[in-house]
């Protein structure tokens, strides 16, 4: 609270930012962390518990303050989940970090948080860069904007004194994190030694040629596998199969489509409205069109003006620009709509047009309202015509600093671009007019530089249906999935009736977590997720009901459930067997070309295999030509003496021979090459480590996260 009052005494104050940023916490007045403890457990992190009760209000708190970041009175689900998602990570991030904060003595003062606030020196927090409603026409940060909207809101509205407590603790929490990364980097150094290594690596070239036979000329069915060495190396390399809860289904989906009697319906209902729109008077300013469309219409109307080519549709183009004042066509079908399309307009008008403005706002203090705003352009309109310098008066006056730094010249546009009144005077009007035009920035001085050459332009109004099954169809589909999932409720039966059916095609899903959000190819599948989490679920179990997800209903199957922690030895073991034949092939192979001799072309014909020449390789190699990755065989030629042959190297697909043909190193060390490969490296370090130091602690945390039973 004390910084805010700082920063409120200074003059500014800017404000609220969606949860974007890396440390975005809920903190302070604006929300409420204690709670609940007898209401059911979201979640335990690190013996820590969270409850849905502390959630929900977090949730609903940061609802709030995301929609009035953003001027919204409402969130769809999509953005509703990612403010659940994002609330949850500023949990996980409370409970794993502040220890360590209090454990390293890291804090922020509040001489730091007004400073990031007020941004002296220009160096603004980047949470407030962030900002919606803090951004100009160009979606350009615009400081001038934030510190009018504080002052005029700040004392009389509860809300916004809300949002600046909000922002304070954003910035505080950002700035620990920060703080903290700083902490770790500082400890991680490259030395001089490293640093001569990793300058000898770079400069380190060889070239060679190999032999290489490829694993996948030996059968796999000419090695055998026994379940002993399954058991064994199953034994050996358990830590290698940790894994997360996941859980893997299958499913079937009944398509709802618009039936033929669906597609006659929507014809008829449009092709009745096409006497009445022909008819319409058409008025100077289109509103009787513009009503009718929006009584009768999906799509809005667009009082846009198109030159030949511009409508999407060839055919459609050609038979209305060539046709008179009036003309109405259609029903005709395009993109899953039957359309009427009418010409209301052919006007002779530029393609595009170049002009400077003057912006003059509202901000509520010295220009408080578009009143107050129109007297000041109008007056400045009188100095420009009576001769004064619009593009000096645009650097001195205009609220677009942008555009003001050029006189207030902005780029060429095309209409549209523009809002509407704007792009009106600019279209309409010639060149050497000037005029204050209103809008709902401001009053804009605007004057139009240049004009492409007029041209036909044609305005059109358009009717359209979009062709969508009707109730019956949609009960039909309902109908027959359902059938399918009772009668089919055992994974056996599924199977047996997607087999016996070629209109049924099986889908697989696997590795479906408590948290996955889309299944690829479903719209709104979350629920299918959440069924198939329930902890009552067992594997086989089919759905007794059919879920709709956009134009389909679809019918799952738990297929498989796989716990955290070591997978099974079942689940394991076709991968098992996999590797070890690879390893027995490599012996085998090895085995083969130790015993051949001669050069290289007369051991790739002795053991069947292929030789190749591999060109300036270094330690940043990872690929061989013809040969793939191959790590190990690179490692083994860098370190490898020049013109003598290796030992069979075994690699991940193949067995390799080698021999070094050439050496490029280095002479004389390059001092200030090694000093720039250290700064270098160095910096990957630091990025590395405000990338993964809170996901090292996240990853070593013990998180039971129950979201799935609740969302």
């Amino acid at each position: 609270m004390a910084a805010l009052e700082n920063i409120r005494k200074r003059g500014k104050l800017l404000a609220i930012v969606i949860g974007f940023a890396l440390a975005a916490f809920i903190l302070g007045d604006f929300i409420n962390t204690g709670g609940g403890g007898s209401l059911p457990e979201l979640a335990d992190i690190n013996g820590n518990k969270v409850d849905i009760a502390d959630f929900q209000n977090r949730m609903n708190s940061h609802s709030e303050f995301s929609k009035f970041a953003v001027q919204m009175t409402s969130l769809n689900s999509e953005q509703t989940k990612a403010i659940q998602n994002e609330v949850w990570d500023m949990i996980v991030r409370e409970n794993l970090l502040n220890e360590s904060y209090d454990n390293n003595g890291i804090n922020v003062s509040e001489k730091e948080v007004s400073a990031l606030v007020l941004g002296e020196g220009g160096n603004y927090s980047q949470l407030i860069r962030q900002i919606p409603i803090f951004k100009n026409q160009k979606r350009e940060f615009d400081p001038q904007t934030v510190a009018t909207f504080f002052d005029s809101y700040m004392d009389n509205n509860p809300e916004a004194k809300r949002f600046g407590l909000y922002l304070e603790s954003l910035i505080r929490e950002n700035r620990k994190y920060e703080k903290y990364t700083s902490l770790i980097s500082k400890g991680l150094n490259i030395s001089s030694a490293e640093a001569n290594m990793l300058y000898k690596e770079r400069v380190h070239v060889i070239d060679f040629e190999y032999v290489v036979k490829k694993f996948d000329k030996l059968s796999d069915s000419t090695i055998n596998v026994s379940p002993e060495e399954i058991k064994k190396y199953y034994e050996k390399h358990k830590q290698e199969y940790k894994q997360k809860h996941t859980r893997d289904i299958a499913y079937v989906t009944f398509d709802i489509i618009p039936s033929p009697e669906d597609i006659k319906v929507i014809r008829d209902e449009i092709n009745s409205l096409k006497k009445e729109f022909s008819e319409i008077e058409i008025d100077s300013a289109f509103s009787n069109i513009e009503t009718y469309v929006k009584a009768n219409s999906v799509t809005p109307f667009k009082t846009l003006h198109y030159k030949k080519g511009d409508l999407r549709n060839p055919e459609i183009d050609t038979l209305i620009y060539n046709s008179e004042l009036g003309f109405t066509y259609g029903p005709y079908k395009e993109n899953g709509y039957f359309k009427l399309i009418r010409l209301i307009e052919k006007i002779q008008l530029p393609d595009s047009v170049e002009a400077r403005h003057i912006l003059i706002q509202p901000n509520g203090q010295d220009i408080a309202d578009m009143k107050r705003a129109k007297e000041i352009a109008d007056s400045i309109k009188t100095l420009i015509d009576n001769g004064a310098d619009f593009g000096e008066l645009a650097k001195l006056h205009s609220v677009d600093k942008e555009s003001g730094k050029k006189g207030g010249k902005l780029d060429k546009f095309t209409e549209g671009r523009m809002v509407k009144p704007f792009s009106d005077f600019c279209f309409y009007g010639n060149v050497g007019n000037i005029k204050a035009v209103e809008s709902q920035y401001g009053i804009h001085i605007t004057e139009i530089l240049w004009q492409s050459e007029k041209i036909e332009k044609i305005s059109v109004a358009i009717i359209d249906k979009q062709i969508i099954p009707g109730k019956n169809t949609v009960s039909k589909a309902y109908y027959t999935s359902g059938k399918f999932a009772s009668e089919n409720n055992t994974l056996k039966k599924f199977d047996a009736a997607i087999e016996s059916n070629t209109a049924f095609a099986k889908r697989l899903v696997t590795e479906l977590t408590p948290t996955t959000e889309i299944i690829s190819g479903l719209e709104e599948s979350r629920k299918i997720i959440t069924w198939a989490f329930n902890e009552e679920r067992e594997i086989g179990d089919v759905s007794d009901k059919a879920f709709q997800t956009g134009d389909r209903f679809v019918v799952p199957v738990l297929t498989e459930i796989k716990k955290e922690g070591i997978a099974s030895l079942d689940n394991k073991k076709e991968e098992i067997i996999a590797e070890i034949r690879k390893i027995k092939k490599g012996e085998i192979l090895a085995k083969e070309m130790k015993a051949s001799s001669g050069n290289f072309d007369a051991i790739a014909s002795a053991v069947g295999g292929e030789k190749g020449e591999a060109k300036n390789i270094s330690f940043a190699s990872s690929f061989i030509p013809k040969a793939g990755n191959a790590p190990i065989v690179i490692a083994t030629a860098l370190n490898s003496e020049k013109n003598k042959t290796s030992e069979p190297i075994i690699g991940k697909n193949a067995v390799y021979k080698i021999k070094v043909t050439s050496i490029t190193g280095i002479d004389k060390i390059d001092n200030k090459m090694v000093e720039n490969d250290k700064k270098s490296a160095e910096q990957r370090l630091k990025v590395r480590v405000n990338r993964e130091a809170y996901e090292a602690l996240k990853e070593d945390a013990e998180i039971e996260d129950n979201r799935h039973r609740f969302f």
